[in-house]
C-alpha cells in the first residue's frame, strides 16, 4: 500500500512546471482513473446483486431490495453484505469466516483506493507524481494529504480492485458449494 504524506496547508510541495511533463502524466493517469472507477462500479454492482440474492426470492422482492440499495453508499452495502454472508457462513460453513473477514476489509480498501482517484486534485501535480487526495481541518490548522501516483502504483490499485471482485465471486461460489454439499442426499441420510 502506498504511504500518504500529510502536510500543513502552508507547507509547500514542489510542483511539476513543465506543461508537457504534466500532460504526459495526466494522459497515463486518465486511463487508470477511468478503469479504476469502472472496476469499482462493477464491484459495487456485484455487491448489490449478492445482497439481492441473499434477501430476495421473487422479482417483486428484488425491486424492494433495490429501492433500499439505491439509497446506500458503497461502504454501507459492504457492511450489509458482510452481515448477511456472516449469517449464511455461520449457519452452513464456519470455516469460511476468515475469508469473509478478509473480503470485507478488501472491499472497503477497494472503495478507499477508488475514492482517492475520484476525489484527488488532479490539476496540481507535485514532483514525483504527488497529488492531493484529502483536506482536513484540525485545531492546529488545515492539512493536505498527498499520495504518490505513478503507473506502477495505479496498475497495482486497478489489480487490487479486480482481484477483490474475483475474491467476492470465489467466496460466493464456495458458499454455494457448501450449501449444495450440506443438502445433498448422502449428507441428509447420514
Amino acid at each position: 500500500m502506498t504511504k500518504n504524506i500529510t502536510k500543513h496547508r502552508r507547507d509547500d510541495i514542489e510542483y511539476m512546471e513543465d506543461d508537457g511533463e504534466i500532460a504526459e502524466f495526466l494522459d497515463v493517469a486518465a486511463s487508470f482513473i477511468g478503469r479504476i472507477v469502472i472496476e469499482l462500479n462493477s464491484l459495487e454492482d456485484n455487491v448489490s446483486f449478492q445482497i439481492k440474492e441473499l434477501m430476495s426470492s421473487s422479482e417483486y422482492q428484488d425491486d424492494m431490495v433495490f429501492v433500499f440499495l439505491a439509497e446506500m453508499p458503497y461502504s454501507k452495502k459492504v457492511s450489509v453484505l458482510a452481515k448477511l454472508l456472516g449469517q449464511e457462513i455461520d449457519a452452513s460453513c464456519p470455516a469460511l469466516r476468515p475469508d469473509l473477514d478478509d473480503l470485507g476489509a478488501r472491499l472497503l480498501e477497494s472503495g478507499r483506493r477508488r475514492n482517492q482517484y475520484a476525489h484527488a486534485s488532479w490539476e496540481d501535480v507535485g514532483e514525483g507524481g504527488l497529488i492531493m487526495t484529502r483536506i482536513k481541518a484540525k485545531r492546529t490548522g488545515v492539512y493536505h494529504t498527498y499520495r504518490k501516483f505513478d503507473e506502477a502504483i495505479m496498475r497495482d490499485d486497478l489489480d487490487y480492485i479486480s482481484a477483490t471482485q474475483d475474491d467476492l465471486d470465489y467466496l460466493i461460489l464456495n458458499l454455494d458449494e457448501q450449501r449444495v454439499a450440506a443438502t445433498s442426499p448422502s449428507k441428509i441420510e447420514e
